[in-house]
């Protein structure tokens, strides 16, 4: 009987032992888990943070400093006409390769289009010594921009050229030189023709 009764006292002993290692191994889970859905939380606000831009939304305004230290901002629904906001970067060697093609685009784009040049780099004082072409008046530069602006325009890549309707929607976004695909596309949107960037477009001075 003795043996007996030790025998069902360790059983006890080893199952209750079984429920406790089990809650531990299930907090463990919880908890690792939990940090996962945390994670996996912050990363999607994180990624929806950074995409902004939806195409078919209206564009947010674009903040700028002008020549006399005044902060400007552009409504692009009060503008009543589409436009095009080209976003580049000082001493980027893709913006500086595609400057004959977007000089290109936007010459035959001159009067369907109000056409925005923007700079942004966070330390504006290269923008003003950015070798870039001689634009027309029908093309407004910007090189100093708020940063508010640069992340509301989910500006991730430079060079960046962003199509807005009539009614200052966002319409198309292309992320890159005007090169193969995207110069296809470019082509077929705009109803236009545009050089293929090769080597010698791409020897340029970048400072």
């Amino acid at each position: 009987m003795g043996q007996v009764h030790n025998r069902r006292r360790i059983s006890s002993i080893v199952a209750k032992f079984g429920v406790w290692v089990l809650l531990l191994v299930s907090a463990a889970l919880n908890s690792v888990l939990g940090l996962r859905v945390s994670e996996l939380e912050n990363a999607n606000r994180l990624l929806s943070q950074s995409r902004r831009l939806v195409i078919g939304s209206a564009a947010p305004p674009l903040e700028y400093v002008d020549s006399s230290q005044k902060i400007g901002k552009i409504q692009f629904q009060t503008i009543n006409r589409p436009s095009l906001l080209y976003f580049y970067a000082d001493r980027c060697y893709w913006c500086a390769a595609n400057w004959k093609s977007f000089s290109q685009l936007i010459e035959r784009l001159k009067g369907r289009y109000e056409i925005h040049v923007i700079c942004v780099s966070i330390g504006d004082e290269h923008c003003n010594d950015t070798v870039k072409p001689d634009f027309g008046d029908y093309v407004k530069t910007h090189e100093r921009v708020s940063l508010g602006s640069i992340r509301e325009f989910d500006v991730s890549a430079t060079p960046t050229l962003i199509s807005l309707t009539d009614k200052g929607r966002v319409d198309r976004i292309w992320k890159g030189a005007f090169s193969g695909e995207r110069r296809r596309d470019l082509e077929s949107y705009f109803n236009v023709v545009l050089p293929e960037i090769t080597l010698e477009t791409t020897q340029v001075l970048i400072q």
